[in-house]
């Protein structure tokens, strides 16, 4: 069961948090599943915590980055940039 909805969410209906219209779209698909386990386990991906987004980069530092001479960046804000 945790794989089918995984692989089917990861495709158009990411982030979907509607189960009974998951659990339609899935059946035809070939899951066998109840409608009961596809409302479990959209709700533990509810009630999950979400992963930690890395902060984007500042304007200022950004427009340094632009505005300074390439040799004069570090690698990594070369990669940044």
């Amino acid at each position: 069961m945790a794989s089918f909805p995984s692989q089917r969410l990861g495709g158009s209906v990411r982030g979907c948090t509607n189960a009974w219209k998951l659990w339609e779209e899935i059946v035809p698909l070939g899951y066998r599943g109840s409608y009961r386990r596809v409302s479990a386990y959209l709700r533990q991906k509810r009630t999950s915590p979400r992963p930690v987004a890395a902060q984007p980069p500042a304007p200022r530092v950004v427009t340094r980055w632009i505005l300074s001479r390439p040799e004069t960046l570090t690698e990594i804000e070369q990669l940044r940039l």
